[in-house]
Formats: C-alpha cells, structure tokens, sequence
C-alpha cells in the first residue's frame, strides 16, 4: 500500500487497496488513530461505508430468500439493503416488519453484563453477569428475582431481599417501602416509641402504688410512735442501735423512777 499525505493535515497519511468479495478482519498493530473505509463505484452509483458494516451487493438485483436464510450467510436475504441485521430475539430489529428474517452470527464475547447477538441486551440484574448467549443468570441480585430469564423480574407486593424470599409482612407488619433490603415504613418506629412509653407507663403505675403505700406505712409508724410512751421510743431506738440489753434495762429502770 502506498500511503500519501494529506493536504492541509501533515498528522494524516491515507493509502487504499482493492479487495476481494467475502469477510475480511482488520488487525491494527499502532499507537496511532487509523480508520477503514469501504469504498467502490459501479454503474450510476458509489459507496463508501464504515467499519464493521456489511454490504449487500451494489447495482445488483436483489432475490429475497428468507425462506433459505441461514445465520451469518453474509446475505441480503429481506432485500432491506442490510445483511444480517437481526439478531434472534423475536424482535423487529431493522423495523422493516419482518421478525428474524435476516440472521447474524451472535458475538462470541460480550463484556460483563451484556448478552445476545452485538451484546444489545443488558443483565444488570445478574450477579457476576449472565450467559452471552441466552442472558441467563446464575443469581439475581436483591430485588430481583427468576435468574433464568435474566432477573427481569422485580421483587412483588410483600416481597424483599435476595430471590424475594423476604416477607414485608414478618418484618414491618405492612409493606416495604423498598425491596432490595427490606426497609419498613418510618412509621414503625414511632409505634414501637409508643410501645416503648406504653410498657414504661404500665410499669411506673405498680410503682407509685407501692411507694404510696410505703410511705402511708411510715407515716402510721411515725404517728403510733408519737403515741406511745418514752420508754418504748428508747426501746426502739436502743434496739436499732443494736446496743445491749443491760443498756436497755438501764434506760427503762431510769424512766420508770423518773415517772414515779
């Protein structure tokens, strides 16, 4: 290949050579920018296309052959100027109304979380990815559930957690207000507040009742003690005191003369 200089631009060089009618695969072995384009002239028309396009022939009838199509044939087989344009998802890809009539070959890799022919369809549900070529996964990721389909589906009414085997009900007596970790409604926590001050409450009333009745107890011993003689609040007093008999004796002997 000859490369020449481009006028006007001393960074590019551009080169072009003839190829053959079939695939062809590009290598790029540099630290430059290079691109390829696809281009030709035939009776009343040219062309020029991009990289990683396919052309269907140029300035040639077109016989449509679905009936015959097989994937990855490098055929025009709809007569949609497009080879292999769809991808086998029973969908429309192309929108021409036609399902799957146009088969590519399915990509070999995709990178993670992407499946299907051109790696179009996503999985970002999936746990460590999916399978390229159905997208199906081998766990779901919280929230989701049916790994088989890709984790397309999102966990239900009630329902939380990992494969949607939480129970919303168990957990906050209501529904979840999300259904990755199963958050309950903030209005749970005021009820348990109110459950919290409804114990303590049935809690304080034994409480005042007994103090009350400890305190009128005391106030009856305090009156009944200002009623008896001296001699027993010495008596109380020395056997609180834990003093001896001999004392007590004494006191008692030393009231009673001084009432005489």
């Amino acid at each position: 290949t000859n490369w020449q200089n481009v006028i006007g631009q001393p960074d590019y060089r551009v080169g072009s050579l003839q190829v053959s009618k079939g695939l062809h695969t590009t290598f790029v072995i540099t630290t430059s920018k290079f691109v390829c384009y696809v281009y030709g002239f035939a009776d009343h028309v040219s062309y020029m296309l991009g990289p990683n396009f396919i052309s269907s022939p140029i300035n040639s009838p077109c016989t449509r052959s679905v009936t015959f199509m097989m994937p990855g044939d490098l055929r025009d087989n709809d007569c949609d100027f497009f080879v292999d344009e769809e991808a086998f998802d029973n969908i429309d890809n192309d929108a021409d109304g036609s399902i799957d009539e146009d088969l590519g070959l399915p990509n070999r890799e995709c990178q993670l979380g992407y499946w299907g022919q051109f790696c179009r369809n996503e999985c970002s549900n999936c746990e460590m990815g999916c399978d390229r070529h159905t997208g199906a996964c081998l766990q779901c990721k919280p929230g989701f559930k049916n790994p088989e389909t890709g984790c397309q589906l999102g966990c239900g009414e009630y329902e939380y957690g990992r494969n949607c085997i939480g129970d919303c009900k168990l957990k906050c007596r209501s529904d979840c207000v999300e259904r990755r970790h199963g958050t309950c409604p903030s209005y749970s926590s005021v009820a348990v507040t109110w459950v919290a001050v409804t114990v303590i409450m049935a809690l304080s009333v034994p409480l005042c009742f007994l103090c009350l009745a400890m305190f009128s107890k005391k106030d009856k011993s305090f009156h009944d003690a200002e009623n008896e003689p001296e001699n027993v609040v010495v008596y109380a007093a020395i056997t609180t005191t834990g003093s001896g008999l001999s004392s007590l004796n004494k006191g008692r002997t030393s009231i009673g003369s001084s009432i005489n």
